[in-house]
């Protein structure tokens, strides 16, 4: 698996794929890492089960929590984790990150800004994810960084070339506890005409959306395909804890991750989703 990025693109390359061919992707989002209420211990085990099956890992924003910074109108100390309690506590979050990632460097294909990382470049003019994937990077990690919004490509090579896009952006619904954000989608497939795959997050929900589409080819081939909606949660709880901004939004919210695992069967590329709890 080759990783390389060109502007807001990043191309996932896989050669001499064979039959029965099968690779995972570890879609998430949302982690909150120096959150108090992140979920550690099952953030561990969904990376450890991306490190066993070799699969890449792909963060579409909101890695840190990112809250407490002197200049933060949103500050509260109480939600942050004891030992980030600290003067230097934007440096110490990306050591912290950096050395908890480095298990998974080899896994890593892109970590994303999302609205917590901007809001500290604003507040602080800092780019924590500039700085978290420049740390990785110098420690051999092939992980690329991008932007709020992007594409990732994977181009797959099988005897003939097959390509998969992936849209992904951060997302910019706010609670839609009745829609989850699927009217985000819907206006998002008006305007995705080249995506095979949209990614999003923010809104820490989760969901598994097909789309089927009725195309038609360039030399005048009517087929069939699908776009694919995928959203992830991440790992910040809170709601049971009494976390403020959690009770705030009215119920609980699901956490985790989503598989995507693309494989090959009668020399046709398959994509499949699975979430994980």
């Amino acid at each position: 698996m080759q990783i390389t990025q060109s502007a807001q693109v990043v191309t996932v390359r896989i050669e001499d794929i064979m039959a029965d061919w099968e690779q995972w992707f570890l879609l998430t989002s949302d982690v909150h890492f120096d959150s108090l209420y992140c979920k550690r211990d099952k953030l561990k085990w969904d990376f450890e089960q991306a490190k066993k099956k070799n699969a890449g890992i792909i963060i579409a924003g909101d890695w840190y929590d990112a809250m407490q910074g002197r200049a933060d109108p949103r500050r509260e100390m109480d939600d942050l984790r004891p030992e980030f309690r600290r003067s230097d506590y934007y440096d110490f979050v990306v050591t912290e990150s950096a050395r908890f990632l480095d298990s998974y460097k080899d896994n890593l294909v892109m970590i994303s800004h999302g609205n917590h990382e901007t809001s500290v470049i604003t507040h602080a003019g800092t780019d924590l994810t500039e700085r978290l994937v420049g740390e990785l990077r110098r420690n051999g990690s092939p992980v690329c960084k991008g932007g709020y919004g992007g594409w990732i490509k994977f181009m797959l090579i099988f005897g003939t070339r097959k390509s998969i896009n992936m849209k992904y952006h951060h997302g910019k619904t706010g609670n839609a506890p009745v829609t989850k954000g699927l009217i985000e989608a819907n206006r998002q497939a008006t305007y995705l005409p080249d995506a095979d795959v949209v990614l999003n997050g923010h809104n820490h929900e989760k969901y598994i959306v097909e789309q089927p589409r009725e195309r038609l080819s360039n030399k005048g081939k009517v087929y069939e395909d699908s776009l694919w909606f995928i959203r992830t949660a991440g790992y910040k709880g809170g709601y049971i804890e009494g976390e403020k901004f959690s009770v705030e939004k009215g119920s609980p919210k699901p956490t985790g991750s989503i598989w995507m695992i693309l494989s090959l069967h009668n020399n046709k590329v398959k994509m499949n989703f699975q979430t994980l709890s």
